[in-house]
């Protein structure tokens, strides 16, 4: 963020100013930014929901990429007794959420491990969504999810920054623009980006300063990264990354609209998921 983003005189800008605004960066771009870990993999996710239930639970939701937990799901066929035959079961092994801590600002001073179940997840979107098994502790640093009534007012061009825990180091991250916003891979749509966008850093975020709302925004979710010309020459400046309104429409499919929306009840959304679980169940 450079002192032109505040809308405001040069001059006026202070010393202290200019922490506040270091500050504003690092809590809104880099620390909702965590390390996913799944068996050997590695990759990144972002913090998009931490709050109390109803009940007074704490929950927190990390959106990822599926190809980063992939290898921690499976369908195995299994005999149910009940039902007198063998039914396709799902398995989902635990992952584990690192999260990191800081002080002044940038200086990494270690992390945390947390473990997480996959509660969600669509392999052709290659979206997966996360929730910690801690139910005491809200998270501090939790992305600010971009106002989807809005997307008309992204454009090519517009500064982003794209944060992840790359090659498996902690979360760090690179600046470039919105390059393109209709290419089509395996009929969905992706924007192109030029910030780095290398292994490790898929399912991270992709941060963009409003103005308006005056925070940076979580726009979409680095995906496909080094696009190659050719099949041999990497370009690491060319990246993809998910767009918002298919994070949307994901959530939306899963009932965890709660997420973006403040509005929607936490418990109502997970009655709902719970009555297609029993119609599904018994339809087997």
């Amino acid at each position: 963020m450079n002192n032109n983003e505040l809308n405001v005189p040069v001059e006026l800008i202070d010393i202290n100013t200019s922490k506040l605004l270091t500050a504003k960066k690092h809590n809104e771009v880099i620390y909702p930014t965590v390390r996913v870990i799944c068996f050997d993999a590695g990759g990144s996710g972002t913090v998009v929901f931490s709050k109390k239930n109803g009940n007074g639970n704490v929950e927190t939701y990390i959106i990822t990429n599926y190809h980063v937990v992939e290898s921690a799901i499976s369908i195995e066929e299994k005999w149910v007794a009940s039902l007198g035959k063998k039914v396709d079961k799902e398995l989902k092994r635990t992952v584990r959420v690192e999260t990191f801590k800081y002080i002044k600002f940038s200086r990494h001073v270690g992390g945390t491990s947390i473990e997480a179940d996959i509660v969600a997840y669509d392999q052709d979107e290659d979206i997966a969504l996360l929730k910690t098994r801690d139910t005491e502790n809200i998270v501090m640093h939790v992305a600010n999810i971009f106002p989807i009534s809005d997307i008309d007012n992204i454009f090519i061009t517009d500064v982003i920054y794209n944060v992840g825990a790359t090659h498996n180091h902690p979360p760090f991250s690179t600046i470039g623009e919105i390059a393109f916003m209709d290419d089509e891979i395996d009929n969905y749509n992706y924007w192109m980006v030029t910030a780095a966008c290398s292994f490790g850093s898929s399912g991270g975020a992709t941060m963009r300063w409003d103005s308006k709302r005056y925070r940076w925004e979580y726009i979409g979710m680095p995906s496909i990264g080094e696009c190659a010309i050719d099949g041999i020459n990497l370009l690491s400046h060319m990246g993809y990354i998910i767009p918002i309104d298919r994070i949307y429409r994901f959530l939306n499919e899963n009932n965890y609209q709660f997420i973006h929306d403040d509005s929607i009840d936490i418990l109502k959304c997970h009655e709902e998921r719970e009555k297609i679980k029993k119609i599904a169940r018994g339809k087997q």
